[in-house]
């Protein structure tokens, strides 16, 4: 699908530039030209000129500057009285007539002249109208030096207050005998304004003409682009609607031209738009579907009963389901892409799971089995399997970690071999007694009829007690497999809780162990098996006489409590811990203190009356309190 795409948009020339045309840039733009063009092109031609202009005065003013100069000093020497022994000036009166005479003020880019003696004091000067009451200019130190000979000076420096390009030039007035005096005169070049209205004074009628030229110019660009301000009205009108439309141009040249063109590429675009979209929906459901399956495969894996990490090529996490969340007692979120050493602090677990990237058994399934030590609640075993995700060409490109709490599998095994360990001694107890009795029969050792029958009647508990174990072993197999068929029938509830009172009394008795049965006339007879109940009631019984010290009491209880029919036994023994009361229901499971106590049994009797109560509908509870007693209590759907 994707190389039907990529086909298509070769086709579309997506890997060409496009061409942009917009035409309501080409008009102003063309327009626009025309006027720039012109109006360059006059400052250019100003430009020019003004350059030109001033290139020349800067010319004329030096010559005329310096003859100006010259001439006023050679007047002025020839003025000088001549004594036999000095050489005078005139008074400055006369140094002013002769400076009005020399005529240097006519021009109007005069702007002073100045006469000096050789100390530099003055003796006379004339200033232009418009520095009236005006003194010689501050010559600044950085003034250009244009020319300097010996008796004479040309400088240049511009004036801070008005900008002025001012040339300064200095001659010496010498008599055969020495230096009497220093004629310095300064002109300013005209300004730029100056020179501009000079300019246009000159140029009104090439202005005109240019003028005309903008106008004409500008009316015959209009008419030929007003085809394609006409095209630009028509695409606008077609960009804005939500369809794509051919432009139906009817105009003429290249306008009508690029109109065709266009509509050409948007009914050859209608076709491959109307692929795209086919595409383009195939995309989207697989792209559900994708995302579809995605959410599943996550629910699943989250609902599993096992752990489930997904490690990448870095071991860094990817994937953690809800009951790895739960084992490792973290949040998703905050394990989410980074290393397996934020999983857990268990050093051994954190230690295989980085062997698992590059250890030397990286590429092989490996299993461990590790104990949790916790603080808030009982130890628990796990059991970790990583095996390596391979791609087709046997790259591991992850590690997929399962995570199994096997505490009760452990627990189970112990109870097992618990079980084991105490059938054996529970076997081997009667029939060791049984042995001994056969014995001494055999050896005649019982010379009197009423010893031999105590032997006898011995014996013959002993073998009633074995029958028993056999029996609840059986039973409790048969309930696991679902071979258990119940002989149902209706059972005189209060006869039989009568019975089975009058059947523990004797031992009850023995013990010093006060034994009561509350057991009301009026309450209901049940369809159950007759016997299944009976061994219920029974292991309930005989579990309160094992684990009541002499001088206690033990009560039977039977009451009817809505549609259930409920039987307490009730006693002032050791009490169950909090701790394991979750726990004896469990097949062979035996709590601390019967093994601290040494009582014998084989942890089946509480796990083979729950699931009685079970096959009837009922179930089965415990209240305890260590060193105050316990009560349990079987529940029965009354019918």
């Amino acid at each position: 699908m994707m190389d039907r795409i990529k086909k298509l948009l070769d086709r579309l020339g997506c890997k060409k530039s496009p061409l942009r045309i917009d035409t309501g840039r080409t008009v102003a733009s063309l327009q626009g030209t025309v006027v720039v063009v012109a109006l360059l092109g006059a400052l250019a031609v100003g430009w020019a000129f003004i350059s030109t202009e001033r290139e020349r005065l800067a010319d004329a003013l030096s010559t005329s500057g310096w003859r100006a100069t010259h001439l006023l000093a050679h007047s002025l020497a020839l003025s000088c009285g001549q004594a036999p022994d000095k050489v005078e000036l005139p008074d400055a009166y006369a140094i002013k007539q002769i400076i009005r005479h020399a005529a240097i003020s006519n021009d109007k880019m005069f702007r002073g002249v100045l006469v000096t003696d050789p100390q530099g004091k003055e003796l006379a000067g004339k200033w232009p109208a418009q520095c009236r009451g005006g003194q010689a200019p501050q010559v600044p130190d950085d003034a250009e030096v244009i020319s300097e000979k010996v008796g004479s000076r040309h400088r240049v420096f511009s004036l801070p207050a008005t900008g002025e390009r001012v040339h300064e030039f200095r001659s010496n007035v010498d008599s055969p005998e020495r230096t009497v005096a220093a004629v310095t005169t300064w002109y300013a070049m005209p300004g730029t304004w100056s020179l501009l209205r000079g300019a246009l004074a000159y140029s009104r009628l090439p202005l005109g003409l240019l003028a005309v030229v903008l106008v004409v110019g500008n009316y015959l660009v209009s008419k030929w682009l007003h085809p394609i301000q006409q095209l630009r009205t028509r695409s606008r009108e077609v960009s804005q609607s939500e369809k794509w439309e051919t432009l139906e141009f009817t105009g003429k040249g290249d306008a009508a031209e690029i109109a065709k063109s266009w509509d050409a590429m948007v009914a050859r675009f209608d076709g491959l738009y109307d692929e795209l979209g086919g595409i383009n929906r195939k995309l989207e459901v697989s792209n559900k579907v994708i995302a579809f399956e995605q959410r599943r495969t996550e629910s699943i894996i989250d609902a599993l009963s096992l752990g489930v990490i997904v490690l990448d090529a870095h071991n860094n996490v990817c994937l953690l389901n809800r009951e790895a969340e739960a084992l490792l007692k973290v949040k998703r979120a905050d394990v989410m892409g980074k290393g397996t050493a934020e999983l857990t602090d268990h050093a051994d677990m954190t230690a295989f799971l980085a062997d698992c990237r590059c250890g030397t058994n990286k590429h092989s399934r490996r299993t461990t089995e590790l104990k949790f030590e916790l603080q808030d609640g009982p130890d628990r075993t796990v059991k970790v399997v990583t095996t390596p995700l391979k791609t087709g060409s046997d790259e591991t490109t992850g590690t997929l970690v399962a995570i199994s709490d096997i505490t009760q599998l452990k627990l189970e095994q112990q109870a097992r071999q618990d079980f084991v360990a105490s059938v054996s001694h529970e076997l081997r107890a009667p029939l060791a007694a049984i042995k001994g009795y056969v014995e001494m029969l055999i050896d005649d050792e019982a010379n009197s009829p009423e010893l031999r029958r105590e032997f006898f009647n011995t014996i013959n508990s002993e073998c009633d007690r074995l029958a028993r174990l056999v029996d609840n072993m059986i039973d409790i197999s048969k309930i696991e497999i679902g071979g258990m068929v119940l002989n149902r029938s209706l059972v005189k509830t209060r006869r039989l809780l009568q019975d089975a009172a009058s059947s523990v009394a004797a031992q009850a008795k023995a013990k010093d162990i006060t034994l009561q049965a509350r057991i009301p006339e009026d309450i209901p007879d049940i369809d159950a098996d007759k016997e299944m109940f009976r061994v219920a009631v029974m292991n309930l019984l005989g579990n309160a006489l094992k684990y009541t010290n002499p001088g206690g009491s033990i009560v039977l209880i039977g009451e009817r409590v809505g549609n259930e029919l409920r039987i307490n036994v009730a006693d002032t023994g050791w009490g169950i811990p909090q701790e394991e009361q979750s726990k004896i229901f469990q097949k062979f499971y035996r709590g601390k203190q019967a093994a601290s106590y040494k009582v014998t049994g084989n942890g089946l009797g509480l796990a083979l009356t729950r699931e009685i109560a079970t096959l009837h509908g009922g179930g089965i509870s415990v209240e305890s309190e260590v060193g105050k007693g316990s009560k349990f209590t079987i529940t029965l759907p009354v019918s």
